[in-house]
């Protein structure tokens, strides 16, 4: 199956973050990854090699026979090994020892959808944190190949710690203007691989204002992410250039999208890069709608001496969009300290419950919790009536022991609540 093994990768020049492609999208978008200065080392594709086509000579791509996805039209493999075991030991070698995997594909169609839900949770495997980029049909593509994709979307999502997808007719004004039709399926590709450059610039660069990685993952979980943005500028107004091709991107229209979301805004720079260009990043994001709020991140890398990259994802904080209400079980979700170093790999920091946290510590859960407001606890007060009839020792000093007025009753003296 495989026709151009994979080589193994080099001890010198290993990246943290492996870049998988699938299907003829994914082979396009990790093209474009490589282009941008992604090593080869740290990329693989893998598509169905159509009747008569040869098989690439390219090192990292594999061609998958078409009996292949036959069979697995026929009876759908539950695994990435049932269906092609070379496959998956590629897919094996490739992950093995990274920190991160991308897995980039167009679902809809037959090899991205049957196979990169495979490919992710294989990935998985190897390296526990896996985020998709994935293209989804256009409402003109018909019934059969958006159910398709949607069913992949799902399947992607649960072997994924976080999806960015783009259908195809998400963008309006680039897919309605006149035009060949290879640039409405193009585009949308290209966005998203720009994107995934991004996130691996954020993953493998220099950081000096860092995103941990569960912090990250926190970020990305939920439903997938549809707003996001990737671009690039050079020269001595580098910051304030980026800042306007941010705010015209066509995802993120003029900034409106933003509104009262949480934004991660990831900064990259070279040697050059000064804390003027960040500050100037963040103003014009927060500046970009009412109720921005930024999680910065910034961080450095030769390659980028002379120019600035902005990375930005947002996610919606409408209650209950991304929040679970919160269980009485004793199998709640443990809260636990965010490891504060897992982007270099070191070992996290202990767990502790919620009964152990302290006041101003910064926590976060495995599951998300609604808060609860704090309420006193009941008392028993006395009612404004005369409870007692005293009689002849109506005008008699009261029973005082210790302080307290004995001819009350015991149960108001001592705050007893009554049913």
């Amino acid at each position: 199956m495989n026709e151009s093994p994979l080589k193994g990768p080099a001890a010198a020049a290993f990246s943290p973050v492996a870049v998988l492609g699938v299907g003829r999208a994914g082979a396009a978008m990790v093209a474009q990854m490589r282009a941008a200065g992604v090593p080869a080392e740290a990329c693989c594709s893998v598509f169905s090699r159509h009747a008569g086509e040869t098989s690439p000579a390219e090192t990292g791509v594999l061609a998958l026979a078409a009996c292949a996805l036959e069979a697995f039209s026929a009876a759908p493999a539950t695994t990435l090994a049932a269906l092609d075991p070379g496959l998956a030991e590629a897919v094996r070698r490739t992950c093995t020892g990274r920190q991160w995997v991308l897995v980039l594909t167009g679902l809809g169609g037959r090899t991205g959808s049957a196979l990169a839900p495979l490919v992710a949770a294989d990935a998985r495997q190897s390296c526990r944190r896996v985020i998709a980029f994935a293209t989804l049909p256009g409402a003109e593509e018909g019934g059969e190949r958006g159910r398709r994709g949607r069913r992949a979307l799902a399947g992607l999502s649960g072997a994924s710690a976080g999806v960015f997808c783009l259908a195809h007719d998400q963008l309006p004004d680039a897919t309605e203007a006149p035009g060949p039709l290879t640039a409405m399926f193009e585009l949308p590709g290209q966005l998203l691989a720009a994107a995934a450059h991004g996130v691996w610039r954020m993953l493998t660069a220099t950081p000096f204002i860092r995103l941990h990685a569960d912090e990250l993952c926190q970020h990305l979980k939920g439903a997938a992410c549809r707003t996001f943005a990737a671009v690039d500028a050079t020269g001595t107004d580098r910051a304030q250039v980026a800042v306007q091709k941010l705010l015209a991107h066509p995802l993120l229209a003029s900034g409106s999208v933003l509104r009262g979301t949480k934004v991660v805004v990831s900064v990259a720079g070279g040697a050059d890069l000064s804390r003027a260009d960040v500050r100037q990043v963040v103003q014009g994001v927060e500046g970009a709608a009412e109720g921005v709020r930024v999680v910065l991140s910034a961080a450095t890398t030769p390659e980028m001496t002379g120019r600035l990259g902005i990375t930005l994802f947002a996610r919606s904080d409408a209650p209950g969009a991304d929040e679970a209400p919160e269980e009485d079980s004793a199998g709640a979700a443990a809260t636990r300290f965010v490891p504060g170093n897992e982007l270099s790999g070191a070992p996290p920091l202990g767990t502790r419950t919620q009964s152990q946290t302290t006041e101003g510590a910064r926590i976060e859960t495995s599951a998300p919790t609604t808060r609860r407001r704090a309420t006193r606890s009941p008392q028993q007060a006395q009612l404004p009536l005369e409870l007692l009839q005293r009689g002849r020792f109506e005008k008699s000093e009261p029973t005082i022991h210790n302080g307290e007025n004995l001819d009350l009753p015991t149960y108001i003296r001592h705050g007893i609540t009554l049913n």
